[in-house]
């Protein structure tokens, strides 16, 4: 019996998401989009005879027994996800469901993406007004929030609504995981930014993580078989949850956040993760994030026997440091621009990579752009080992006093602007003079950092890589204050 195949994917959901300005409706866009995958979609497949292989994460696959069947899901489907979510989902047209049907229906699903959707109506009406909370959509539904009567579209209405709902699923699917832990659950998540950077920074810091697993159209396209493309599918959320709750078990544990829990998800849907996660220890919460996310991914892979050697399971990520007051829509923006630098890495050297930026003062001395320079201090993306190499030297460097690092720096900075003449005749003598002045111990210990951090048989330890040199130790002196073991106590970093 002949049987048809339908595959869908939602588009833009960042857009999607982020199109309000309350987080309470970021989580609840995230919630809304989960709600109508885990629950909408299945209930629609079965109206019409269908049977489901996929529908996590904004990805949909089903199969019909006939073409006529499988023709109105695709339309009712593309309707109610205009309704419930004003936004569109590629879809392709009702194929032959045989052996190479999966794979075929990824080429055919990424094809339609990249040649874009037909042009459509918009509503059109003289008189209306915008939605207070996005500022694109038309209002419809008058609400009262904080005390202020505002009008929202149908879209933000629903995410608002949803906002609420999410504490106990979204959020709480969290929740029973940690559980299984031993981590009690009934410790409330802060919604508010500002309250969560005052009970996790005394500077007013915190850092948001993005994260993405690398070239997972190409794990799907492994996937010979609907069991396969089920199993990845519906494992993929929990590994997500599962590889944050080891180092969130870790932070409550060992940095005295009993009363509360110190990460706030925003958005889990797939592979793909966006969270709130205490400053001071981003960089080693994201290095055991994705070491746990390999090990588990992993396992999956060997059950359904996808070749690791072609597609490792590995993740990309990028780290946001900012004050609380930085939107966090435009700190989204900027780990997005991240998270690809660190996927362009990690496909060139096969594994996981992360990528970091503190923004602090103005935002523009904060966006590195391209450069002439051929002395360039920061990597685009560091290894796993690299960032485990930047926790261990922050506390072998405990004592490097302030005043010495912002010295470091800004001879590194003068570098950026120097040819090789002038590096071989003023400033490997400055370096060399510097490191002199240190106290024995110090200065071992910082030369071995920057060895590390570069090549250490090249003079001034600057990495060529391509037609640049670099040294990550002035990364290291940036986010001093962002590298913090997990393990260990903020005592512990203090020194006479």
């Amino acid at each position: 019996m002949t049987e048809y195949l339908i595959t869908a994917e939602a588009d833009k959901i960042q857009d999607l998401i982020f199109r309000s300005s309350k987080l309470k409706e970021i989580i609840g866009g995230s919630e809304l989009l989960r709600n109508f995958c885990n629950s909408t979609v299945p209930i629609l497949i079965g109206e019409f005879n269908g049977q489901e292989i996929a529908s996590g994460g904004g990805t949909i696959f089903a199969t019909f027994p006939t073409e006529n069947y499988a023709n109105q899901f695709r339309e009712l489907l593309a309707e109610l996800y205009r309704q419930e979510l004003n936004s569109t989902l590629t879809m392709i047209k009702p194929t032959n469901f045989n052996q190479d049907a999966l794979k075929r229906a990824h080429y055919l699903l990424k094809k339609q993406k990249l040649s874009g959707n037909p042009p459509t109506s918009v509503i059109q009406t003289p008189f209306f007004e915008v939605c207070s909370s996005c500022g694109v959509g038309i209002a419809s539904k008058q609400v009262r929030l904080e005390g202020e009567t505002i009008m929202l579209c149908n879209s933000c209405y629903e995410k608002n609504k949803m906002g609420g709902e999410a504490i106990g699923n979204f959020l709480g699917k969290f929740k029973e995981v940690l559980n299984r832990r031993g981590t009690l659950n009934e410790n409330p998540f802060i919604i508010d930014i500002d309250e969560f950077s005052e009970k996790t920074d005394k500077n007013g810091y915190i850092a948001y993580l993005l994260a993405d697993g690398n070239d997972m159209g190409a794990v799907f396209h492994a996937c010979d078989t609907v069991e396969k493309v089920k199993t990845l599918s519906s494992t993929l959320e929990n590994i997500i949850y599962e590889s944050l709750a080891i180092p969130t078990t870790l932070l409550m544990d060992n940095q005295d956040f009993n009363d509360f829990i110190p990460i706030l998800p925003l958005i889990i849907g797939g592979d793909d993760l966006f969270s709130v996660i205490p400053a001071a220890w981003v960089l080693d919460f994201t290095r055991r994030f994705i070491r746990q996310y390999e090990k588990k991914m992993g396992s999956v892979f060997e059950e359904i026997q996808i070749d690791q050697s072609i597609t490792p399971p590995n993740l990309s990520a990028s780290v946001v440091i900012c004050k609380s007051t930085f939107p966090y829509r435009i700190a989204h923006q900027i780990g997005e621009e991240l998270l690809n630098t660190a996927k362009k890495i990690s496909k060139s050297n096969g594994d996981s990579a992360i990528s970091f930026m503190l923004i602090s003062g103005s935002l523009s001395s904060n966006i590195e752009k391209d450069r002439e320079e051929m002395f360039v201090m920061n990597y685009p993306a560091f290894s796993i080992t690299q960032i485990s190499n930047l926790i261990e030297d922050r506390y072998e460097l405990r004592s490097f006093s302030q005043t010495k690092r912002i010295r470091l720096k800004k001879l590194y900075e003068k570098a950026k602007n120097l040819n090789f003449q002038e590096m071989e005749s003023s400033w490997y003598e400055k370096l060399s003079r510097f490191l002199t002045r240190l106290p024995r111990e110090i200065a071992t210990k910082l030369e071995n950092s920057l060895r590390k951090f570069g090549d250490p048989n090249r003079a001034g330890y600057w990495e060529r890589i391509e037609d640049k040199y670099y040294n990550g130790v002035t990364q290291l002196i940036d986010v001093w204050n962002f590298c913090c073991d997990l393990e260990k106590s903020p005592n512990e970093y203090i020194t006479g």
